[in-house]
């Protein structure tokens, strides 16, 4: 991880697709509800924002870009977006954007569960953030 700044960097595809077995023996009973949807994007906090998105690019074979308030990295899904770290508390991957058909479902769960904060799920101090989708 110390080549990407902190985060593991995984890309793998299930063959076939219904053998996901990092997420347990469970999975597919727990994923028929429909949630979760889609990883719009994945935000990462580091001090050096810049040569993090630049690094990332470069493993990734994609270009980073300067946004308004952050770096960016656009994936064929989704995108990996890099802002500065306040703190050392705040470093590594500190949010997920998640498309989720029905938010307000999905956080009285993760409400009941204590693990919401406002209008986001926080798990392993990772901040889901819930996008409604259609």
């Amino acid at each position: 991880p110390r080549d990407t700044g902190g985060p593991l960097l995984s890309l793998d595809q299930p063959v076939p697709a219904d053998s996901w077995r990092w997420a347990g023996p469970d999975w597919r009973q727990l994923s028929d509800r429909g949630d979760a949807r889609e990883v719009l994007a994945a935000h990462i906090a580091d001090p050096d924002p810049a040569q993090r998105a630049a690094r990332w690019g470069e493993i990734l074979g994609k270009r980073a870009q300067r946004g308004e308030s952050d770096w960016r990295i656009d994936l064929d899904q989704g995108a990996l977006l890099f802002s500065e770290s306040r703190d050392d508390a705040d470093l590594g991957l500190v949010q997920i954007d998640l498309s989720v058909a029905d938010p307000a479902s999905a956080l009285s769960r993760a409400r009941a569960r204590d693990c919401a904060d406002g209008d986001d799920v926080v798990l392993c101090r990772t901040r889901f953030h819930l996008v409604a989708t259609g």
